[in-house]
């Protein structure tokens, strides 16, 4: 069990690892405490504490996906194997060191994430010195507007979640009811705010999926 303890060891550790992990617990570690009564992290559930971790690498797991077709386009697959094999040394030093943690399970999915944000921010640099730049301004307002309509989307998720499970950890068909409803809910706050907000992405997205658009 990760609990608070661990947690203000891991803090002696000036490193913004150690201030990462402590962020990415505190809610779990407060639930746990609410609604079972203890502060931690029960090692008996490790899925749900290695989604979270998972899903901090997820951003540059897709801009790697994307840097890498640059680079093709480019007609070279040396640098993206090059970086791919840094990539996977840290990957594999990190797994190592942060699975002997009270991490555990959520050690690998911290460390694969920590690695995926490693490959894209390499790839990143090295198109950027190579084309001059690529158009940061318009990817830097384009992750603003994201995150302008991600922050309402979260909150209404989370009020969502603890209006509809009324204080009581229920059944897990009750949970999975839940979790239903809030999705498509929280997925149409998303649009609609993206809309408003005049995303170009998401004109791209609607013509791509209407029937009978044109590329």
């Amino acid at each position: 069990m990760l609990t608070q303890a661990h947690i203000k060891r891991l803090l002696q550790i000036d490193s913004p690892i150690s201030r990462f992990i402590e962020e990415a617990t505190r809610y779990y570690i407060e639930f746990h405490e609410a609604y079972f009564g203890y502060a931690g992290c029960s090692i008996n559930d490790p899925a749900a504490l290695a989604l979270v971790f998972f899903t901090f690498g997820l951003t540059s797991q897709a801009a790697t996906a994307l840097l890498v077709r640059v680079f093709y386009a480019l007609q070279d697959v040396r640098t993206p194997l090059r970086i791919a094999a840094v990539v996977v040394a840290v990957n594999l030093i990190t797994n190592l060191v942060l699975v002997r943690t009270p991490l555990a399970q959520g050690g690998l999915a911290l460390g694969t994430s920590i690695a995926a944000t490693l490959n894209a921010v390499l790839l990143a640099r090295v198109l950027h010195r190579r084309l001059g730049g690529i158009e940061s301004g318009d990817i830097a307002r384009s992750a603003g507007r994201a995150l302008l309509a991600v922050l309402p989307m979260a909150a209404l998720a989370f009020v969502l979640f603890q209006v509809l499970l009324s204080g009581s950890a229920g059944s897990d068909l009750r949970h999975l009811a839940i979790v239903l409803v809030i999705i498509p809910l929280a997925g149409l706050t998303y649009v609609a705010i993206q809309r408003i907000l005049g995303s170009e992405e998401l004109g791209v997205l609607l013509s791509a999926v209407r029937p009978g658009s044109k590329g």
